[in-house]
């Protein structure tokens, strides 16, 4: 007799294998003539190398093979898979914030194999629908989330990655259309998934005590339960183009993906619980310059509090962000932004308001083969930050290089400076084939 767990085990198994036939079989023996399909394979290798010690060293290796049918009547399937292995202590995250129809399938401790997108949709004109494993982005920042929040995202490495933020697609449905001008967005997510974090011990686990339910880096955390939310996510926005302008408004209700804590018997449970969030975003070109704004208010934000020892209170919160994304001469690129979070109370183990600025220069040399950029993310209140300067090469159509630095700076209990010990040095190769 098979055990529910070694089912589950073999229904991935034969998923994953379904999945590679689609990619690797001949189209002529799977669809009809009119299907044009486009299989690619992404390979990317990252090495990392701590300066302080060998706490942040890192070997990753990604294979990412895709599939993309374009079918008759505006129909189109496309599947995405990732495998990924890692050596060293960044490690690959923990898989307990998934939900189990989304959670990547466990190989061993340094190896996860995962359907990281599985959509069909169809398109008439301005109306598509979509189903499946897939993501929502709603916001016009980059990377500082205000109204974008609908999705779950990667924490395993905090904010020092290429891509932020880095989304984890869940399962559900996505309409949007156009009516009297206004361009709609709807969108219902069935899965729970929740913001992957770092695995305990790991280089990038969290240590300041506002993420850590009020213990400081140098107390052991207690037996630790994760939850994922069994609440779907439903989101609603209008787009409207005002001029030059783009203006949108949007609801999004469901469990926020920011993890909230609790006490129980043995320990500690961790918890995504729901919340209300209502935002507005507006961009307008105006010459080599586009201006960016968000803002959003969740009138229920889940929180933990110091009072009667840890607990989990609604609060309000608000969230704002203006952004400036400048084309300068000689190939130049300037993005200027920065955020306010700023919940209502007292006792909270963070502080109430969170001022975050991102600065972002890069210019492109050899007309645009070579590109020199340095990003700086840091905390105007708390005075710690990262500064993380970069060149990448394209060194042929299909093969782009890279190298970096990250230098940290700040106190352990702040949000950037809780990781000061993990400066490095990193390479990265990335194959389109």
């Amino acid at each position: 007799m098979v055990s529910p767990m070694s089912k589950s085990k073999l229904v991935k198994v034969a998923l994953v294998f379904s999945l590679i036939t689609l990619v690797f079989l001949k189209p002529s023996t799977l669809f009809a003539r009119e299907t044009t399909f486009n299989r690619s394979v992404t390979i990317s290798q990252t090495l990392a190398a701590g300066i302080d010690n060998n706490n942040s060293d890192l070997i990753r290796f990604s294979l990412r093979p895709t599939l993309d049918a374009k079918m008759p009547s505006g129909w189109r399937a496309k599947a995405v898979l990732r495998l990924e292995r890692s050596d060293g202590d960044t490690g690959l995250g923990t898989l307990d914030t998934f939900d189990s129809i989304s959670k990547p399938w466990d190989i061993n401790a340094h190896t996860h194999l995962e359907l990281e997108r599985a959509t069909l949709s169809w398109r008439k004109r301005s109306t598509r629908i979509t189903l499946g494993k897939q993501t929502l982005a709603w916001g016009v920042l980059d990377g500082l989330q205000v109204t974008d929040r609908f999705d779950a995202t990667r924490k395993r490495e905090a904010v020092f990655i290429d891509q932020r933020p880095d989304r984890i697609a869940r399962w559900g449905a996505r309409a949007q259309f156009k009516s009297s001008n206004i361009r709609w967005d709807i969108g219902l997510l069935l899965d729970g998934t929740g913001d992957q974090l770092a695995t305990i011990g790991s280089t990038y686990a969290v240590r300041a005590a506002r993420f850590r339910a009020g213990l400081d880096s140098g107390q052991t955390l207690p037996a630790i339960s994760i939850h994922p939310s069994n609440e779907a996510t439903f989101g609603i926005r209008g787009n409207y183009r005002w001029g030059k302008s783009d203006m949108s408004l949007l609801m999004i209700q469901g469990p926020d993906p920011e993890p909230v804590y609790s006490l129980n018997e043995n320990g500690i449970d961790v918890r995504f619980e729901a919340r209300t969030l209502l935002g507005l975003t507006w961009q307008h070109p105006h010459g080599p310059r586009v201006w960016r704004l968000e803002v959003a208010s969740i009138h229920n934000q889940p929180i933990n509090t110091q009072q009667n020892g840890l607990t989990i209170v609604d609060r309000n919160r608000w969230l704002a962000g203006v952004g400036l994304d400048w084309d300068l001469p000689k190939n130049t690129f300037l993005n200027i932004q920065i955020g306010l979070d700023d919940i209502s109370g007292e006792q909270l183990f963070r502080t109430n308001r969170d001022v975050i600025s991102t600065i972002k220069i890069q210019r492109g040399v050899w007309n645009n083969t070579l590109k020199l950029s340095t990003e700086f993310i840091g905390s105007l209140r708390e005075n710690d930050g990262t500064v993380r300067p970069a060149i990448g090469w394209h060194a042929s159509d299909s093969l782009y290089l890279q190298a970096g630095v990250d230098i940290v700076w700040g106190n352990m209990n702040e949000t950037f400076g809780q990781f000061n010990e993990t400066d490095r040095v990193w390479l990265r190769a990335a194959w389109e084939l």
